[in-house]
Formats: structure tokens, C-alpha cells, sequence
């Protein structure tokens, strides 16, 4: 009878497993399909059509599909490439397949002749059991701290989100790098919900964030603070790189598609003609948008860009500056290049670096999560780009790159 053979059950989520279907007849055609129900109800599935080797088995690290959800050799292709399942009605879902902090429960099958002749259940975890979540609610800071519960880290990182709001990315990438042994805080600092009391419209946010972030891990932990990063993504990108020009604390920051410049803020309704961002109740210098885009090639008025640009010269600390060349949002790779060469030219490159990737867009994720894309940009550039970007950064907080060795 046919079987899986996994080499983990239970796993965290970017933590790469061998599958394999064993006692097949040699040469044998099988469909193997995993699926997974979201946050939202909906499933995501994805499916390939396999042969069977000589000797009647085969492996998804080393076999390539004959048709299927995805087309070259990858061990974990069944689970990037992922799509929601929609009854007709709705277009294709271009937003994360969770949110959430739940366990992902992946259920695979193999089909022969339409008729299922395995199954197999996976569980893919955010969260190591052996971390200690602390949620945080008091003077303005709303955050979620991850701590491992057996040592106290040498490194600890403070996570920002984009203008998802909320714990929208930060959760999961902060629970995943504490459960690599880094001490990590997740912070919200505005929601479309207004959930927590916290803003719901992007516009002059207070930097202050960091201080009362910083504050708290100082008087109420005994983590230590010589080695702190910022890490965030898109517009926490820009809120990481800002703070970093400010506090001199942060020894290290991981900027996901950044952006050169402070933007305007925007509300439900659209753009505001004011910053995104204030500091000691003054807003930051802001540029508009250009004919609806952030494009900064198309302003006319360069006094406005040069004042909204933000001053990385004054960033002492190493910086991963992560970008997408297939960014539709903003063109991350161009204003990362700006931005190292401006630090280059002020010598403050030590240690700094530009990763950019190739053919990849905007979203980014933790990687063998379904890779959400839009654009343009192919499924299968972007889960290479998360895998490719998630060792460089373990590599760059100085963390080992798998519960084993690779990704």
C-alpha cells in the first residue's frame, strides 16, 4: 500500500521537509495535492502530476512535475504554490493565506486513477513551543513580545508591518525569528480597525513608538539591548530606517522593499496631504505622490524630494536594505542603490548591503507560505526571493539558517 514518508510532521513554517510516496508501482502516474483551510474559511490547494522512479517511489526534493501547480524540482513547490480556491465568483486572492499565529494543519493526498491511495497531515508552526509570548498593552505601546524560554538571546529585534495595520506581518516574521533564538517584539502602530485605540488613518505617526518600545524591554526584561535591530516592510521599512537616523540604540536594521523617501499619508478614502510620520509632535518631511504613483523619477519638484528624503547618512548601524525588481509598489531596487550610495559616500557602509532580488514583487513573505503576487510577477520568483532573503537575514542577525542546515 502506498504511503509518505516526511522527514518532519510537525514543523515550523520556514523549516524545509523531504516528502516522498513510497510503494508505487514503477513508473507509475500519481497526483499529490496539499490544501489547507485560512483564517477566512477559504482553502488553498495547490497539486502536481508525478512518475514514479524504478523503484516505484517519489521524492518531491528531486522530482520534477510532469504538469501541476508549479514546474521545476522543489521540495517545498506543493506548499508556495498555494492558490485560494474560489467558487467563480471572486477573482484570484492577492492578500496573505493567514494572519494569524494558528498552526497551519496541510493535508496531503496522492491520487492514482482518481482514486486517493495516501494521505498524510502536516502541521506548520509560527511558533516554537519552547518561546514565551508576553502581549503588551500599556502607555500608548501595543506589541507582542516573543522570548525564548530556556536562555536569554544575545540578539534581540523589534518588528514593524506595512500598511496591512495591525500585527499584519510583524506577528508571524517576529514569532518565527524568536523561535531561531532572537528575542523579538512585534509592534502595531496604527490599524484600519482602530483596534487597541490605536490610529486609523496613516498620517503623522509618532516615531516616539521606538522609545516606549525601548523603555519597556529596558525597565521589564533583563534582555540585553548591545545588539538591538529594527526590522520592518514596506512602510515599516520606512519607520525602521527613520528610526535608526534618530536612536542611536539600534545597532542593526533589515529594511524589506524600503523606500527612500517619507511619504504623505493616506486614509481609507486616499492620500492626505500630510507626512506618514512626526517626531516631537513636528511632521516629518513628506513627498506626494506623482500622477497617483510613488515613483520619485516623476516629480518636477526636486526641493520637496530632497527634503523628503530620508537622511541614512546619519545611520551608524549595518543595514540590509532588501529590495524587489519587480516592486510595483515603489521602485525599491533604485531607491536601495540610492540609498547605499549615499551612505557609501559618507563611509557608513560598513557591513551594509543590498540584496536585490531578481524578478520579485512587492510581497514578501516568510518563506513556504503561498507566495501572494500581483503585477505580473510569477509565483515561483517569489518563493525563490523569500528563501533567498530569509537566509540573508538569519545570516545578518548572526542566526542559524535552519533547524538543520539550509532552507
Amino acid at each position: 500500500m502506498a504511503y509518505f514518508q516526511i522527514s518532519a510532521v510537525d514543523a515550523m513554517i520556514d523549516e524545509a521537509v523531504a516528502i516522498e510516496l513510497h510503494e508505487l508501482a514503477p513508473h507509475t502516474l500519481a497526483v499529490i495535492r496539499a490544501q489547507f483551510q485560512d483564517d477566512f474559511g477559504h482553502t488553498w490547494a495547490s497539486q502536481a502530476l508525478f512518475q514514479s522512479d524504478a523503484l516505484g517511489k517519489i521524492k518531491l526534493q528531486s522530482a520534477r512535475p510532469q504538469s501541476g501547480s508549479y514546474q521545476q524540482p522543489d521540495p517545498m513547490g506543493l506548499f508556495w504554490s498555494m492558490q485560494a480556491q474560489t467558487d467563480g465568483t471572486e477573482n484570484r486572492i492577492h492578500r496573505p493565506a493567514t494572519n494569524s499565529l494558528t498552526p497551519l494543519s496541510v493535508t496531503l493526498t496522492a491520487e492514482n486513477n482518481h482514486k486517493i491511495i495516501a494521505e498524510a497531515t502536516l502541521i506548520r508552526r509560527f511558533l516554537n513551543t519552547a518561546i514565551n509570548r508576553i502581549d503588551i498593552q500599556e502607555d500608548g505601546l501595543i506589541a507582542t513580545l516573543f522570548m525564548p524560554a530556556q536562555s536569554i538571546p544575545r540578539t534581540t529585534a523589534m518588528v514593524f508591518g506595512g500598511s496591512g495595520g495591525g500585527f499584519t506581518w510583524s506577528h508571524q516574521v517576529a514569532s518565527v525569528l524568536a523561535s531561531r533564538g532572537c528575542a523579538t517584539m512585534a509592534i502595531a502602530y496604527f490599524d484600519w480597525r482602530g483596534e487597541f485605540g490605536l490610529p486609523q488613518q496613516f498620517t503623522e505617526l509618532p516615531l516616539e513608538c521606538f522609545a516606549r518600545a525601548h523603555g519597556f524591554l529596558t525597565d521589564q526584561t533583563d534582555l540585553s539591548l548591545n545588539d538591538l535591530t529594527a526590522i520592518g516592510y514596506s512602510k515599516g521599512a520606512e519607520l525602521a530606517l527613520l528610526l535608526a537616523t534618530i536612536y542611536p540604540e539600534i545597532k542593526r536594521v533589515v529594511a524589506y522593499v524600503p523606500s527612500s523617501l517619507v511619504w504623505c499619508g493616506f486614509s481609507q478614502q486616499g492620500t492626505v496631504s500630510q507626512s506618514s510620520w512626526c517626531y516631537q509632535s513636528q511632521p516629518v518631511p513628506f513627498a506626494l505622490f506623482a500622477n497617483g504613483h510613488f515613483d520619485a523619477n516623476g516629480w518636477q519638484d526636486q526641493e520637496m524630494i530632497a527634503a523628503a528624503a530620508i537622511p541614512v547618512e546619519k545611520i551608524s548601524a549595518p543595514v540590509l536594505l532588501i529590495s524587489a525588481t519587480k516592486d510595483n509598489v515603489w521602485p525599491s531596487t533604485q531607491m536601495a542603490d540610492n540609498m547605499l550610495r549615499r551612505m557609501k559616500a559618507v563611509g557608513r557602509t560598513q557591513a551594509s548591503k543590498h540584496l536585490s532580488l531578481a524578478q520579485a514583487g512587492h510581497s514578501l513573505s516568510i518563506p513556504s507560505l503561498p507566495t501572494i503576487t500581483y503585477g505580473g510577477v510569477e509565483q515561483v520568483s517569489n518563493a525563490q526571493a523569500e528563501r533567498q532573503a530569509w537566509v540573508e537575514v538569519l545570516h545578518f542577525l548572526d542566526l542559524p539558517t535552519m533547524f538543520g542546515e539550509g532552507i
